[in-house]
């Protein structure tokens, strides 16, 4: 283990046992060096990574901070690491997706007003009415956030964000079942979307497993097509 690694394990001990609380200022970095017993170039460098898993905040002529240290901060800090995923590992993960998003359906059909089912309807009508892939894309993740942020689960929201900005590098319009995939996609809404009007959590968390597997389906599809060609998933854009 590298001195940066200790000096890292050493300041993420002191904030999960609370000697330095969400919000707080760290000492600096002469004191941090003395409480680990360790010289200044390891200890900054383990500031900077834990700035970059967004654990602390290094404000310039001004000090490093504990971050709120929310659940949904923290798991935001995983497309760091998760956009490293080949689509073998992406797929594992579709697993928990299917999980975490059927279930922010489900929560999302006690919470659905009239207005935020208006918004919901508009946004499948842009898709449907969308000709370039890359937009639709985009309005299909303000869709799927907008569930999201109805059901009010902050952390859910953050990790399904991570595993759909994922995805997105992965194009499935450049299938022979584009179209097909493309109305298989569209009716899957529709039904997420009569399943919140009729209120119904499991007409509401079925409706969201089944969308979310045919998209694992599709990318299962991808894979084999692009290891038949022999082509890397990145290249296929």
């Amino acid at each position: 283990m590298t001195s940066a690694n200790v000096a890292f394990n050493g300041i993420r001990e002191y904030i999960a046992e609370g000697v330095f609380q969400p919000g707080s200022k760290l000492p600096s970095e002469d004191q941090l060096c003395k409480m680990l017993g360790m010289s200044r170039s390891p200890v900054r460098e383990a500031l900077r990574m834990l700035d970059a898993l967004n654990v602390i905040e290094i404000r310039h002529g001004s000090g490093s901070y504990v971050r709120s240290l929310s659940a949904e901060s923290l798991i935001g800090s995983l497309s760091l690491t998760m956009g490293l995923m080949p689509l073998n590992s992406l797929l594992s993960a579709y697993e928990l997706r299917i999980t975490v998003e059927s279930s922010v359906a489900e929560r999302a059909s006690a919470r659905i007003d009239t207005d935020q089912l208006a918004e919901l309807d508009e946004l499948q009508d842009q898709i449907e009415a969308c000709r370039d892939p890359h937009e639709s894309v985009d309005i299909d993740d303000r869709f799927h956030q907008k569930i999201a942020d109805i059901a009010r689960s902050p952390a859910s929201k953050a990790f399904l964000d991570v595993l759909r900005s994922r995805s997105r590098n992965y194009s499935l319009y450049d299938l022979d079942t584009e179209h097909s995939i493309f109305r298989a996609s569209n009716m899957g809404h529709r039904a997420i979307i009569e399943a919140l009007k009729n209120r119904d959590p499991q007409m509401a968390k079925s409706a969201m497993a089944s969308h979310v597997e045919m998209t694992r389906h599709w990318l299962e599809a991808l894979q084999l097509e692009l290891q038949s060609e022999h082509i890397s998933p990145l290249d296929a854009d």
